[in-house]
C-alpha cells in the first residue's frame, strides 16, 4: 500500500494483530483517545518508522549530542523540620542555557510531598509532574522558557511526618524518569541534586562547584559568607595568567558571580579563586 504522506513516526497499541499483515494500512488508525486518568497507567504502544522496510532506522534523533562528561545540578539548602511542620524548599541551579529538565525525586517516610510552585521555571503545573506517596517518588518533566535563574526554579512543598533534615530525605535519581537537562543546542546533561549542608559547618567561607560545569555561555560560582563583605572573582588560565576579574558586594549567606564564557579566551580548563574578609578559595571549571 502507500505510505502516508508527511509522517515519519507511527505507534500501533502492542497488542493488535493485524488482518492482512502484507497490508498493515488497512487496520491503520493514526488517531487515539486517551480519557484523563490518574497515576502512572501504563499504555503499550510499539513504534515504527515509516519506509523502515529492513529495521534498520536509528530510534534516535541524530541532532541530540549526549555529552556523558557534563552535568549540572538542582541546588538546595539543607534545613532542619520538625514533625507537623509545612517544609518549603526553594530549588536552584544555573538554567539560563537550559530549554528542559526531567528527573525522579525519591523522598523518604521523613516527608510528606503536597506540591510543586513555579518559579524561574515558567508554567510549571500538575501536569509536569506526579507524586507517587506509596514509594516516595516525584516524576518531573519540564521545558519552556526560564525567566530568571537567580530565583528558585520551583518550590517543593511537603508536610514533615518526623523531625529530620533534607539532606537525609531527599535525593534525585533515573529510576523512573530519567535525569538528565539539554540545552538549546540539544546537547543533554546528567542532572544531580546538590544540597548545600550548612546547618553542619562552622560558620565562615565556603566556595561551590560552579553550575553547570563544563559551561559554555554562561555558569554561577557560589559561595557563602557570615556577614556582608566584598568578594573578588579571579580566573586563571593553565599558564596562570589573569584572563578576568569581578567584584561584587556579598550579603551574609549565600551568593553568586554569573560568569559569561564570552569573558574567558577560547576553551579550555581555567582556575577561579574567590578572595573575601572570611577566607579564600580555588577552584577550577572547564569551558567547551
Amino acid at each position: 500500500g502507500d505510505l502516508p504522506n508527511g509522517k515519519v513516526w507511527g505507534f500501533v497499541p502492542a497488542n493488535l494483530e493485524f488482518s492482512d499483515p502484507r497490508n498493515p494500512f488497512i487496520d491503520y488508525n493514526p488517531t487515539a483517545s486517551l480519557n484523563r486518568f490518574a497515576g502512572n497507567t501504563p499504555f503499550d504502544f510499539v513504534a515504527y518508522k515509516y519506509g523502515d522496510v529492513n529495521n534498520d532506522a536509528p530510534v534516535n534523533a541524530n541532532t541530540v549530542n549526549n555529552r556523558d562528561f557534563a552535568s549540572t545540578s538542582l541546588m538546595i539548602d539543607n534545613t532542619n523540620f520538625e514533625s507537623g511542620e509545612l517544609v518549603k524548599i526553594p530549588v536552584f541551579g544555573n538554567m539560563t542555557d537550559m530549554e528542559g529538565l526531567q528527573f525522579t525525586l525519591h523522598f523518604n517516610t521523613n516527608l510528606e510531598m503536597l506540591d510543586v510552585v513555579s518559579g524561574a521555571l515558567e508554567g510549571v503545573n500538575a501536569a509536569n509532574y506526579n507524586i507517587e506517596a506509596g514509594n516516595g517518588t516525584m516524576t518531573f518533566s519540564w521545558n519552556g522558557t526560564i525567566a530568571n535563574d537567580k530565583e528558585p526554579l520551583f518550590t517543593l512543598v511537603a508536610r514533615a511526618k518526623k523531625a529530620g533534615n533534607l539532606v537525609n530525605s531527599l535525593d534525585i535519581s533515573s529510576s523512573i524518569t530519567e535525569a538528565f537537562a539539554f540545552d538549546r543546542g540539544l546537547n543533554t546533561f546528567n542532572l544531580e541534586l546538590s544540597i548545600n549542608n550548612e546547618n553542619n559547618v562552622a560558620e565562615g567561607f565556603e566556595l561551590w562547584q560552579n553550575q553547570p560545569n563544563p559551561f559554555s555561555s554562561e555558569t554561577l560560582i557560589g559561595f557563602k559568607v557570615p556577614q556582608s563583605t566584598i568578594a573578588t572573582l579571579m580566573v586563571f588560565d593553565l599558564n596562570g595568567k589573569l584572563v578576568y576579574t569581578d567584584k561584587l558586594e556579598a550579603t551574609a549567606g549565600r551568593n553568586f558571580f554569573n560568569l559569561s564564557g564570552a569573558n574567558l579566551p577560547g576553551s579550555g580548563i581555567f582556575t577561579y579563586s574567590i578572595t573575601t574578609a572570611f577566607g579564600n578559595g580555588v577552584n577550577k571549571l572547564v569551558k567547551y
